[in-house]
């Protein structure tokens, strides 16, 4: 899937709100992996297939996965995840991360950014596993460390003059800056500044009222949960 195109916070709000139901109170009855796809086997009053293609997103399908022999990973979620009960399904906000918590205790953290990655974490927020361990300079995915989010450098909640303060000490595209700054991907970025006639101009080159109107604009899709 092309960066332009890839899975925003906000679609992955909207999905949750649609398939919450379906997936709280399921019970995970089979897991299988291939590569950096991933099939979960619930059963809900009837079975379910999820597929969670990393880093893109995940959906219901209508069939399972072929995997000839399983992963030391496959092998791990099995044992920490098979037979266990969905209570809650929620997403961390603003960010393309979405938790489920298991009757046990225990959560499936499934990451939608950069490479993708899914982390089990037990009740006291302890890694258990990971599907990829590597460090950053504030987080590290490593068994027995504990889990943290990544900061979250979404501007939504900042007030306007703030936003356009920090905008304004940027060189980069407009664009981009939406992108790294609003979870939007480029696609989107793109498509509200044409339609509200904004040129993808330098960030400092930017007035607080053309800011103000992309920032109505996005408050605009939060609301309806759509882009048209």
């Amino acid at each position: 899937m092309k960066k332009e195109i890839s899975i925003t916070f906000i679609e992955i709000e909207k999905w949750l709100k649609e398939n919450k139901e379906n997936l709280i109170n399921s019970i995970i009855k089979k897991i299988k992996q291939r590569e950096n796809i991933f099939y979960f086997k619930l059963y809900n009053k009837r079975t379910l297939h999820l597929i969670v293609y990393l880093p893109y997103f995940m959906f219901f399908s209508d069939s399972s996965i072929r995997v000839e022999k399983p992963s030391n990973f496959q092998t791990i979620l099995r044992k920490y995840v098979e037979n266990k009960r969905i209570i809650n399904v929620s997403q961390k906000e603003f960010d393309k991360i979405i938790i489920f918590e298991l009757h046990d205790g225990n959560k499936i953290i499934f990451e939608f950014f950069s490479e993708g990655n899914i982390v089990i974490v037990d009740k006291n927020n302890k890694i258990i596993d990971a599907l990829i361990k590597r460090e950053w300079r504030d987080r590290k995915i490593e068994k027995d460390e504990e889990y943290k989010f990544p900061p979250n450098k979404n501007l939504l909640k900042k007030p306007l003059s703030e936003i356009f303060q920090i905008l304004n000490s940027e060189n980069k595209s407009l664009s981009k800056f939406l992108m790294e700054n609003f979870g939007l991907n480029l696609f989107y970025s793109n498509e509200i500044l044409k339609v509200l006639n904004i040129n993808d101009k330098i960030c400092r080159e930017v007035s607080q009222k053309e800011l103000d109107a992309i920032l109505m604009k996005i408050n605009e899709i939060l609301e309806s949960k759509n882009f048209y």
